[in-house]
């Protein structure tokens, strides 16, 4: 941000930080809708993206699912073996 800069996005960041602070002081805002509608303009911005609406829901083939579920399956194991290890670990000191 540059000096004097006064777009959408200065703006918002210096709401954002007002209405922060009277949150953190145990304070309540006037208008949580605004402060929710900045929010969400900040991260639309942040995240270099033209909207924050969601797309349609794609359909999965079959065959992807299968795959996506066998992948999670392994990752869970693996999850598992790593926390028996650091109990046998833990159980040696």
């Amino acid at each position: 941000m540059e000096e004097g800069d006064n777009s959408e996005d200065t703006q918002d960041y210096a709401a954002m930080l007002f209405d922060s602070a009277l949150l953190n002081s145990g304070f309540s805002m006037d208008d949580p809708r605004k402060f929710a509608q900045r929010a969400y303009r900040l991260m639309r911005s942040g995240m270099g993206l033209k909207s924050l609406d969601l797309e349609p829901e794609i359909e999965i083939p079959e065959e992807e699912a299968d795959e996506e579920e066998e992948f999670e399956e392994e990752e869970e194991e693996e999850a598992e073996e790593g926390e028996d290890e650091a109990a046998e670990q833990h159980d040696e000191l």
